[in-house]
């Protein structure tokens, strides 16, 4: 059962990122976004899957694309990120019968806030908080990439806007 839903947007111009969080800030379907800095531009978490606010971002202002999971189990509350750190998602995708254990293994982890299940594109999305995207880097490097049964990741890193 989903609990939620995280949608990852990307726009192929930079520029229009303000205009759409303007707009995506009045939206009653959206709990929080965070600006992402990779293979995506915006990360939103949604009440729940809603088709017609999806549809709504296709028509906004430089949209490229964008990838939705649902979330399986209850998330994390949104976090208010401390400036004094770096933070990243990191959107994983593993060999089915090894999810609980990658995903035990992550919670074992210091510097995973949150690893939590998800259904589409992803398996797990684990919000990784380090002194440095060099630190979290080279956790990932050492921690997380040779997991057996870890197909592949994507990360992310998280844009404090407030902070720039």
């Amino acid at each position: 059962m989903s609990t939620g839903t995280y949608l990852l947007v990307k726009f192929d111009n930079r520029e229009k990122l303000i205009p759409a969080v303007e707009k995506i800030n009045q939206s009653k379907s959206v709990l929080g976004w965070d600006a992402i800095d990779g293979h995506y531009n915006i990360l939103l978490k949604l009440k729940e899957h809603d088709n017609a606010f999806i549809e709504s971002i296709k028509n906004y202002d430089g949209f490229s694309d964008f990838n939705s999971v649902d979330i399986l189990e209850e998330s994390l509350p949104l976090i208010e990120f401390n400036p004094d750190f770096t933070y990243s998602y990191l959107f994983i995708e593993t060999d089915k019968k090894t999810t609980k254990a990658i995903r035990d293994f992550l919670n074992s982890i210091d510097s995973i806030i949150s690893c939590i299940p998800t259904k589409g594109s992803f398996d797990l999305i684990a919000l990784v908080k380090g002194e440095t995207f060099e630190k979290i880097d080279r956790m990932i490097e050492n921690e997380i990439k040779e997991l057996d049964g870890l197909i592949r990741w994507k990360q992310n890193r998280i844009i404090l806007m407030d902070t720039m």
